[in-house]
């Protein structure tokens, strides 16, 4: 959506060029889009279980059986992911062009957090008390574990997250039906987004965070913390607040880091002359300790690899003959007898390449450019 938004920047033909480069930027073969959070929140209140354990979360899984009774999931591209791809073409919708409009009017509001941070109601003893994020934090995690307010807060979330009328009055009978009637256990995930909201506006109260009319936007990020190791951002914003909801397990960089941390590593890629280390290093960082890409890539990459790759002819061939049954598993259709795993066997993502996307080999070449010199492909 915030790529989206520079379509109606002006009416001018360099705003869909501007977001056709944005979209061309996102999504490379190694990356993936999560669920949007709202689905999320809905789902878990409706009783789904969310996975908060720093992997993302995928939509439009299937369960496959590859014939010998192994069990793997096979994700198809999503209609996010479909929509970015059409951006990529250039193509843009009515519907995208209404949406860019409506973000743009949101985002230059200047009046919706002023309003809002007149309307926040806190005991001016407890407003005195608040010095920084992580006193209103506290404040806010004081609040939604009391429980006397559990059912209120559940009214507050409905409302925040716009959860719709029929899915409101399915989420009220649940709570009333259960016997836990703390929402952290109710629904972790959906008390994870609006701890981060009401934070904000603890904050905004306070005057910890000012009232520029994107932070309530730039907030939504936040949301999908849980389903990631490392956070990355160069937004004033989202660095105040984003290290009070990360965990121990989890890490925070800023941009200005990445880039100063890339430059070092571009300069001494000047200094590599060994073909085989090029090429090397064009797939991974160099394995020098004090590079911040190097401990990143140690710390949640399980890097430097220590598995080898199959090393003779007769290891390959059984590694291909096995990618080849992966390939062919066939649709579960009938689940009974099915108990859910933590882990699956294999994985299958779908991803739509154009010939002019990075070739996934790792070359840095377009696809097409790489089809002439890989057979396979």
């Amino acid at each position: 959506m915030e790529v989206l938004g520079d379509l109606k920047k002006d009416e001018s033909h360099e705003s869909k060029v501007k977001v056709q480069g944005l979209a061309n930027k996102m999504l490379p073969t190694n990356s993936v889009m999560n669920d949007n959070y709202l689905d999320l929140i809905t789902g878990e209140l409706l009783g789904n279980y969310i996975r908060m354990d720093y992997r993302p979360l995928l939509g439009n899984a299937k369960l496959l059986e590859d014939g010998k009774g192994i069990l793997g999931m096979k994700i198809e591209e999503s209609e996010n992911e479909k929509t970015v791809t059409r951006w990529k073409n250039g193509e843009f919708t009515d519907i995208d062009e209404l949406l860019s409009q409506i973000w743009r009017e949101t985002t230059t509001d200047k009046d919706i957090l002023e309003n809002l941070k007149r309307k926040i109601q806190i005991p001016d003893d407890r407003i005195k008390e608040i010095k920084s994020i992580a006193h209103a934090k506290e404040y806010v995690q004081e609040l939604t574990s009391n429980i006397e307010n559990q059912t209120d807060l559940l009214k507050v979330m409905i409302s925040e997250f716009s959860v719709s009328t029929a899915d409101a009055s399915r989420i009220f009978l649940r709570w009333e039906q259960t016997d836990r009637k703390i929402l952290a256990e109710f629904a972790p995930y959906a008390v994870f987004c609006i701890q981060i909201i009401l934070t904000f506006h603890v904050a905004l109260k306070k005057g910890l965070v000012g009232t520029r009319p994107t932070n309530k936007l730039d907030l939504e990020y936040l949301f999908y913390l849980p389903f990631c190791r490392l956070f990355v951002t160069d937004d004033k914003f989202q660095k105040m607040l984003a290290p009070a909801f990360l965990s121990d397990e989890q890490m925070f960089v800023t941009g200005q880091e990445i880039k100063a941390d890339l430059q070092q590593i571009d300069s001494y890629l000047s200094t590599v002359s060994e073909k085989k280390d090029v090429e090397r290093l064009k797939k991974e960082p160099p394995q020098i300790p004090d590079f911040l890409i190097y401990k990143i890539w140690a710390n949640f990459l399980e890097w430097p690899v220590k598995r080898m790759p199959p090393s003779t002819d007769a290891e390959r061939e059984r590694a291909l003959e096995r990618f080849k049954e992966i390939l062919k598993a066939q649709e579960k259709s009938d689940l009974s007898g099915y108990q859910p795993r933590e882990e699956m066997d294999f994985i299958i993502k779908e991803r739509v390449l154009r010939d002019t996307d990075p070739c996934p080999c790792g070359s840095g070449r377009s696809l097409r450019d790489c089809m002439s010199t890989h057979s396979q492909l």
